[in-house]
């Protein structure tokens, strides 16, 4: 009880936070590499360049003797050359870190049924950014509802979301933030490419996003773009046995792509594509 009080509150002065950052309109400063850690690994084409992320899902789960389960989200992300969206030119082989972010956080797993999973989560970090020497405070709330379902001998996934994320400059005023509705499936396919690992198999899967608060990107002539919705296809092999034995955990590896009015991005999914 004491665990589920304390989590509670800490989304609850989070909301806080969220509200505050909404009611402070004129200091908006467009997004850029501060949000790396939601917008997931991948190469990013805007209309002001290119921009290449890596996010490695770090997570950390204790034994617990119940179904409520609490884990640590622990991601690291990483981008080169500066990647605001703003500033960056052609992407290349990368020889140093441009920004790092460490964006550490709660998540815990609820089942009000034998198919439904509730995810609240709370993240707070900082993220570096080493060509500009900028520090930033990044915070995000959100939920996640997932309904597995059984379809011709194979499980699904329906997942939806909905989450804010704000980041704050420390040496000025200036911050942007950005919340989302999302809805997707993961279909897994009947057709198992490998005899010798059980678990193995294809899925395809897709989302529709809708941005309550747009996300907002910087083009070349420092002309603020909006993106209000995405779209994102892809393919993934998925394997429990494989995921724990070689990816830290991650059961999922693929690739998707995703349009979101004037950006284009190919994504690297490592683990959940949601």
């Amino acid at each position: 009880m004491r665990q589920y009080s304390i989590f509670r509150q800490a989304i609850f002065v989070l909301v806080i936070l969220s509200a505050s950052t909404l009611a402070k309109a004129e200091e908006i400063d467009p997004v850029n590499y501060a949000f790396a850690n939601y917008l997931g690994t991948g190469f990013y084409q805007t209309s002001g360049g290119a921009v290449t992320v890596f996010k490695i899902p770090f997570s950390y789960t204790p034994d617990q003797p119940t179904d409520n389960i609490i884990s640590w989200r622990l991601p690291v992300t990483v981008g080169f050359f500066n990647f605001g969206f703003d500033e960056i030119g052609v992407i290349e082989l990368p020889e140093e870190v441009g920004t790092l972010s460490f964006v550490p956080g709660l998540e815990r797993q609820y089942h009000p049924s034998l198919h439904w999973t509730l995810i609240p989560y709370i993240d707070f970090g900082l993220s570096k950014n080493f060509s500009s020497k900028e520090d930033i405070i990044i915070y995000s709330t959100g939920l996640t509802a997932e309904y597995q379902l059984a379809w011709i001998d194979e499980q699904h996934l329906w997942s939806n979301k909905i989450w804010y994320a704000a980041h704050h400059l420390l040496s000025t005023e200036k911050h942007d933030d950005f919340a989302t509705l999302q809805t997707g499936l993961d279909i897994s396919l009947p057709w198992h490419p490998s005899l010798s690992v059980a678990d193995m198999r294809w899925t395809v899967y897709g989302f529709v996003a809708s941005y309550i608060r747009p996300i907002r990107f910087a083009d070349e002539n420092n002309r603020v773009e909006k993106v209000n919705s995405s779209v994102e296809l892809g393919i993934t092999l998925k394997s429990v046995m494989l995921g724990e034995k070689y990816f830290w955990g991650m059961d999922q590896i693929g690739i998707g792509y995703r349009d979101e009015d004037n950006i284009r991005i190919w994504r690297l999914v490592w683990g959940s594509p949601f």
